[in-house]
Order: structure tokens, then C-alpha cells, then sequence
């Protein structure tokens, strides 16, 4: 963290190591929170995906409709929440990142929010048209 970018970009494959540690420990806390809040429930709806897995496909014996029904809904919805969380896990970490290396104060609600609402889209095109306007005129 208290490298140049044009150093950064030099760093070796221990170096790369090095300075993801030294950022994981300064910044633990906020770290824990992400591990918790989305790390860990990205890891147990793939450990139920495995679960459901074996029991389907450890013999190959003819299935009804309903039993494939049933696979569809819970495949459906596992892809839904594995990207999701996928989603939310890799923002929250790569904005926690850039906050670290402008030495921005993180709180987790911020990290946790980080992937923008309707209404802040709503609000940004807002202040954009405002921005226009303000030029126009």
C-alpha cells in the first residue's frame, strides 16, 4: 500500500503475495466482515450444490418428471445465488482494495452496498442532467 502504481506494476509473484497480505492484515476487520456476509454463503450454497449432485447422479436409474422438475427449480435457483454472490463477493473485495489504496475510511455498509440500486442510478442520471443543463444554459 505504500508502493507507487509504476512499482506495483513490477511487483513477482511473491511480491504480488506479499503485498495482498500485508493489505488482508491491515484491513482485517472489514475482511472478516466480507468473509462473513458473502464469502461464506457463496461456499455453503456450493457445498449444498455438491450435496444435491451426489444424490442425483450417483446411479443412473430412470427418473420421473417431478423428481426433473425438482432438479430444474434447485438448479435455477443455485446458478441465481452463486452469481449473485459471486457478484457481490468480487465487488465488495475490489472496492475495499481501491478504498485501501486511496487510504479511504471503509465502513461495510458501503463495501455491502457497493453494487448501485435503481435509485441510485436513478440519481446519477439526475445529476448528469443537471450537469448538462448547468453547461447549456
Amino acid at each position: 500500500m505504500d508502493r507507487k502504481p509504476e512499482e506495483l506494476q513490477f511487483l513477482g509473484i511473491f511480491g504480488v503475495f506479499n503485498e495482498a497480505y500485508s493489505i488482508t492484515v491491515s484491513w482485517r476487520k472489514i475482511f472478516s466482515q466480507i468473509a462473513l456476509a458473502f464469502i461464506l454463503p457463496l461456499s455453503v450454497v456450493e457445498i449444498m450444490y455438491h450435496q444435491q449432485d451426489d444424490g442425483l447422479f450417483s446411479f443412473f436409474l430412470p427418473r420421473l418428471t417431478s423428481e426433473w422438475a425438482g432438479f430444474w427449480i434447485f438448479m435455477v435457483i443455485y446458478h441465481l445465488f452463486l452469481h449473485v454472490l459471486s457478484l457481490l463477493s468480487t465487488s465488495a473485495v475490489v472496492y475495499t482494495i481501491a478504498c485501501a489504496y486511496t487510504k479511504k475510511e471503509i465502513i461495510f455498509i458501503e463495501v455491502a452496498s457497493v453494487v448501485p440500486t435503481n435509485e441510485f442510478r436513478e440519481e446519477s442520471v439526475e445529476v448528469k442532467r443537471k450537469g448538462t443543463r448547468k453547461r447549456n444554459s
